[in-house]
């Protein structure tokens, strides 16, 4: 019990010197709004597109009913694509041209 109490108090003081080390240029001193400011400025660097992929044969407007709108609402900045299957947008031929998807959207009853 004796040891536990000696190692205790080091074991503490390594956890603090990691916390205070991995904090270190965190913004230190700045105050919330500008490091709101900071996030919003690397989070417009680069344009953000997502594609779903789905061969329910869902229309687009269902996906949109569904889907795009509420994403589009929480996710203002982000590009919601939707890409439906059909004659020459099969997964085959998508993975042939090497087209992208991010997000591929099925229902329960295709999964057999």
């Amino acid at each position: 019990m004796r040891l536990w109490k000696r190692i205790m108090p080091i074991g503490a003081g390594v956890t603090l010197a990691i916390i205070a080390a991995c904090g270190e240029g965190t913004g230190a001193g700045q105050t919330q709004q500008e490091k709101r400011e900071a996030g919003q400025a690397q989070t417009k660097k680069e344009p953000v597109e997502i594609v779903f992929y789905t061969n329910v044969g869902d229309p687009q407007e269902s996906f949109e009913y569904r889907f795009g709108e509420l994403l589009r609402a929480k996710f203002p900045t982000y590009t919601i694509k939707y890409i439906q299957s059909g004659q020459g947008a099969t997964l085959n031929d998508l993975l042939t041209n090497g087209t992208k998807f991010d997000i591929f959207y099925a229902t329960i009853g295709n999964y057999e």
